[in-house]
């Protein structure tokens, strides 16, 4: 795909929606607060500016899961299936090629990585990619090897789309319907907790589309065993790390009634690498 062809995707782009204003200004705020995390919040707050371009891009012509009614959202929630499937996305080839070189020639410029080259291929062949990351229902992010600049690209590259997927269907979805540890969007796995500030009420964040859904206060979202999961609260007891003996997860979660101050979960997802390094030591896996 040439430079100019780059260029003419740029300029169709229209305003970046809120919701990804509203994320960015939570990741510049945070590294003003964690100047220790600086150079990570710095990674990430120019990833989802790109992301949150490509979304203002494919939003001005994108139906998507517009098209997912509220009879197929009932219906598919009482199957035990997720309310949107990957076909729902409708990703349209050529946009979703260059969001992907963009995405790639991002992460080798920040990235230490050294693979192949990950312009090779073409539309359809990144497109089959993406539908089994999707169906993986893994972090978008993991679900090939590590270090792998295509495949990260690639994961990345659907973000926008899951993500504006869960914006249209997620408040369509009444909670009480899905009590499981999978995203009832597109069946991702959390990836943060918060107990919230009135209640104590567990809710669970995506991995994947950044959904927020409402689950039981006990038990492990992975392997659902309620007898032998513990926490280890922070010395500030903001932070918990739940860790499940059965299934070697963990989980981070953040206590709202802890705090007096606005949270953005993605972003409290970040901040709390050191909880992700203290679980990994003791040998659980975050997924």
């Amino acid at each position: 795909m040439s430079n100019k062809s780059n260029d003419r995707y740029k300029k169709r782009g229209g305003d970046m929606r809120e919701i990804d204003q509203q994320l960015l200004h939570y990741l510049n705020k945070a590294r003003a607060d964690y100047k220790e995390l600086a150079q990570l919040l710095l990674f990430y707050e120019k990833l989802f500016s790109l992301l949150g371009e490509f979304k203002a891009h494919v939003n001005l012509s994108h139906r998507g899961a517009g098209a997912i009614n509220d009879t197929m959202i009932l219906q598919r929630l009482s199957e035990g299936t997720p309310a949107v499937a990957f076909d729902d996305l409708t990703i349209e080839p050529d946009s979703f090629w260059i969001q992907y070189l963009q995405l790639a020639e991002f992460l080798r410029q920040h990235l230490p990585f050294q693979d192949a080259d990950a312009a090779e291929g073409s539309p359809s062949v990144l497109g089959e990619r993406a539908r089994k990351i999707f169906e993986s229902r893994n972090p978008i992010i993991v679900s090939e090897p590590a270090g792998n600049v295509a495949a990260i690209a690639a994961g990345f590259a659907i973000m926008p789309y899951l993500q504006m997927a869960c914006e249209e269907v997620m408040p369509r979805i009444v909670q009480s319907l899905w009590q499981r540890g999978c995203c009832p969007v597109c069946g991702g796995k959390p990836a943060f907790a918060a107990l919230a500030k009135d209640s104590g009420a567990r809710s669970l964040l995506c991995s994947r589309c950044s959904g927020i859904w409402e689950y039981g206060r006990t038990g492990c979202p992975f392997c659902e065993e309620t007898a032998v999961q513990t926490y280890y609260p922070s010395d500030d007891r903001i932070y918990r790390l739940y860790v499940c003996d059965s299934c070697r997860c963990y989980l981070k979660t953040i206590d709202l009634r802890e705090i007096d101050r606005d949270a953005c979960l993605p972003v409290e997802n970040i901040v709390t690498v050191s909880l992700d390094i203290a679980a990994r030591e003791k040998g659980y896996r975050h997924y």
